[in-house]
């Protein structure tokens, strides 16, 4: 009974400092056999007009704000824009990005001089111009601008622009990117990892390693709090196979372990979603419901996106995709049928 009740203080501690406004969660799957796979969810406290974009490569951009720093897009990508802004996508060269909330973001203070990008925008800039999770942890080693806070992109999410970015290749290598004290600060790891959001990365590893410690990951009781969904994730996605389920192959005979795996991500990341048709609270944006989720197969080119507010899946084959023809779909205005939808993308 001691045991249990300094678990359960040490758990009070942990979980005592949490901030309110926690929103989204992010896997890499990772095999023996190189498969690739990651997976979100999108939780916010008001639905988004989700729009699938395709963009071409040779495209100029603004990085917005006072300075701004502007590029030309490397590489041509597929993204699900929402609020305005990049929130999830994978680049032609399966560059997987994807953006979730960090209350404590800090920015820092715009210096003379400096060039600017709004922190809505930094997604879009990812996907453009890199090609590995290497590439990006040594362009971030020198700040090239300064990221500041998107105001206009705020007035559409409905809070601030506090945000954290992570990158995944097709090795499987992850980088994630944070705005504390002004500065950039990289995790760079290689494999299966989760990523939420409040508080940042280094101190949510530490949660994680006390439990893991206690030896509760597994069982850990779910709940929309940013800290339990990391510890939750991580122990499901430490007990994730890395082999194919025969058992499967003799019912469906065209089941691939590439179909096994997303269907895996998926199901964790329908495991961690807060169900649909809470009641949206704008002060404790940590219970808020998930509106979507995407699925990245990075080493096969596939992408899924799967609503929670309808029951649709649609899926995206890049392999078939022309990236030279700009395109974007309202996959809930243009009453899209659900599955397949590549031939949308020729």
């Amino acid at each position: 009974m001691k045991i249990l009740t300094t678990t359960i203080l040490v758990a009070g501690l942990c979980f005592g400092f949490m901030t309110e406004a926690d929103a989204c969660s992010r896997v890499t799957y990772t095999s023996e056999d190189g498969s690739v796979v990651t997976g979100r969810t999108m939780d916010w406290f008001k639905p988004d007009e989700v729009q699938f974009v395709l963009s071409p490569k040779g495209v100029e951009y603004s990085g917005l704000g006072a300075n701004p720093f502007n590029w030309t897009s490397k590489y041509a990508s597929l993204s699900v824009n929402s609020y305005g802004f990049v929130n999830s996508g994978i680049n032609e060269e399966r560059l997987a990005v994807d953006v979730l909330y960090l209350e404590t973001s800090d920015y820092g203070d715009l210096q003379p001089g400096e060039k600017t990008m709004t922190s809505g925008v930094l997604t879009r800039f990812l996907l453009d111009n890199f090609a590995s999770a290497q590439e990006v942890a040594d362009y971030f080693k020198d700040e090239k601008f300064r990221v500041v806070l998107d105001e206009e992109k705020a007035k559409l999410l409905g809070a601030p622009f506090n945000v954290h970015y992570i990158v995944t290749d097709k090795t499987g290598d992850n980088v994630i990117i944070e705005y504390i004290d002004g500065k950039a600060k990289i995790h760079h790891q290689k494999g299966r990892i989760v990523f939420t959001n409040d508080p940042e990365y280094d101190k949510m590893l530490a949660i994680r390693d006390y439990f893991k410690e206690a030896g509760i990951e597994g069982g850990m009781p779910g709940s929309s709090l940013s800290q339990a969904r990391f510890v939750y994730l991580t122990g499901w996605l430490e007990q994730m196979v890395n082999t194919p389920f025969p058992e499967i192959k003799t019912e469906i005979p065209e089941y691939t372990f590439a179909d096994q795996t997303s269907a895996m991500v998926l199901s964790l990341m329908r495991g961690v979603s807060t169900p649909y048709g809470l009641v949206f609270d704008t002060e404790h944006l940590n219970n808020t419901s998930t509106l979507w989720r995407t699925i990245s197969d990075v080493k096969n080119g596939i992408f899924y996106f799967d609503s929670a507010l309808l029951p649709l899946t649609f899926k995206v084959n890049l392999n078939e995709v022309d990236f030279t023809k700009p395109k974007t779909v309202s996959p809930y205005k243009d009453n899209i049928p659900q599955g397949d939808i590549t031939e949308l993308f020729k």
